[in-house]
C-alpha cells in the first residue's frame, strides 16, 4: 500500500476518522504495545500472543483500501495480499519438527504393559510460573499434546525451564519414580535429561525412538528387569 501510494494517479481520501476507525486502529496497537510492556514484568513476549490483535489489523488495512482511489488499485492490493498469503503458507501444510503423536505412540507402547510414571516436560512458556503449574485448572493446557495423544501412566508435569527451582522440585519427586520411569522432553535442550543422569547413577537410560525435537527416553535401574518394545502401530 505504501508503493501504490508513491504513484501520483493514487489517491488517499483523508476524509474525518470515525470513533470506529480510531476503535480500530487502537485494536491493532493496543494489544502489542501492552504486551510488550508486560514483557518487563514477566518473561513473556509470544507470537501466538499478538493474534488477539489480528482483527484490528484487517479492519485496519481494509479501512486504508476503503479510502484509496482508483478502485484497480484497491483491487490490485488486494490480489497482492492474498498472493503473498498463499505463497508464505506454501500449498502444502507445514509441519513442526516435533513429533508428539510418535512420541506418545513409543510412550504407550511401554505403559500399556507396566504402570511406569512419565515426567512430561511441558513446552509452554505458562509453566514456568509455580502458581500455574500447580494449578489443576492449567493442567490440560500444559499437557495438551498428552491430551491428544494419551498414554496409560501417572503425567508428572515439568516446567518448560530446567532452573533452579524445577530441579529442586524434581529431586522431591526422585523417591516416587520407582526403578522404572520415562521423561518426555525436548532433543535440543536435555538438561533434565542430563540432571537425572547424574542424579541416578545407577539407572541406564534408553531412547525410545527419533521425534524430531521431542524426545522419549526410558529410565531403568540397573537392578530391575529390563523390557523394551518401543515400536507400537501408531494409531
Amino acid at each position: 500500500m505504501i508503493v501504490a501510494l508513491q504513484n501520483r494517479n493514487v489517491t488517499f481520501q483523508r476524509g474525518e476518522i470515525s470513533p470506529g476507525a480510531w476503535l480500530v486502529l487502537l485494536w491493532t496497537i493496543a494489544p502489542v504495545v501492552l504486551l510488550f510492556l508486560a514483557s518487563y514484568i514477566t518473561p513473556v513476549f509470544l507470537p501466538r500472543y499478538f493474534s488477539v490483535a489480528l482483527p484490528g489489523l484487517a479492519l485496519s488495512t481494509a479501512w486504508v483500501l476503503n479510502h484509496m482511489q482508483p478502485r484497480s488499485v484497491r483491487w490490485a492490493i488486494v490480489v497482492t495480499l492474498i498472493a503473498g498469503v498463499i505463497l508464505d503458507a506454501g500449498l502444502r501444510p507445514r509441519h513442526a519438527p516435533d513429533n508428539w503423536r510418535g512420541a506418545m505412540a513409543a510412550v504407550r507402547g511401554m505403559t500399556s504393559k507396566e504402570s511406569l510414571p512419565i515426567l512430561v516436560r511441558s513446552y509452554f512458556i505458562e509453566s514456568a510460573n509455580k502458581d500455574t503449574l500447580n494449578d489443576p485448572q492449567w493442567t490440560e493446557f500444559l499437557l495438551a499434546p498428552q491430551m491428544i495423544y494419551p498414554a496409560p501412566g501417572k503425567l508428572i508435569l515439568l516446567p518448560i525451564r530446567p532452573d533452579d527451582v524445577a530441579l529442586n522440585r524434581l529431586d522431591g519427586l526422585v523417591p516416587l519414580l520407582g526403578k522404572r520411569f520415562i521423561i518426555v522432553s525436548s532433543s535440543v535442550d536435555r538438561q533434565y535429561q542430563s540432571w537425572l543422569r547424574g542424579r541416578l547413577p545407577s539407572f541406564n537410560t534408553i531412547s525410545l525412538g527419533n521425534f524430531g525435537t521431542v524426545s522419549a527416553d526410558l529410565f531403568t535401574s540397573q537392578a530391575a528387569p529390563e523390557v523394551l518394545d518401543a515400536s507400537p502401530a501408531i494409531r
